[in-house]
């Protein structure tokens, strides 16, 4: 059985969790291609529950469902749980120095 290292599987919760959200249909035909490729991978790699989650997270953001929330889940599966917790995980936003902003809010 082939596996991934847990720190290449982590790049790519961040990385897609910094893509899928924004994309509207406004958004390029790569970022779309990005997104796709990287949701196909991680479909492959994460754990069943972890994938449907994520999903949840990007699809349907709440304040118990988003990129922090996720972030959190991510640490303590492959073992890198700190005393972080979601509300302290940075997210950069538009306007983000005149408001304050909270993760997974856009």
């Amino acid at each position: 059985m082939v596996f991934m290292e847990n720190e290449k599987i982590v790049e790519k919760v961040a990385e897609y969790l910094s893509i899928a959200p924004h994309i509207s249909e406004f958004s390029p035909d790569i970022q779309y291609q990005r997104a796709n490729q990287l949701a196909l991978e991680l479909a492959v790699w994460l754990d069943s529950d972890l994938y449907v989650e994520l999903g949840q997270v990007v699809g349907f953001p709440s304040a118990t469902h988003n990129p922090g929330t996720f972030i959190i889940l991510v640490r303590k599966r492959y073992g890198n749980q700190t005393e972080l917790s979601d509300s302290k995980i940075i997210v950069h936003a538009p306007g983000i120095g005149k408001k304050n902003h909270k993760p997974g809010a856009s």
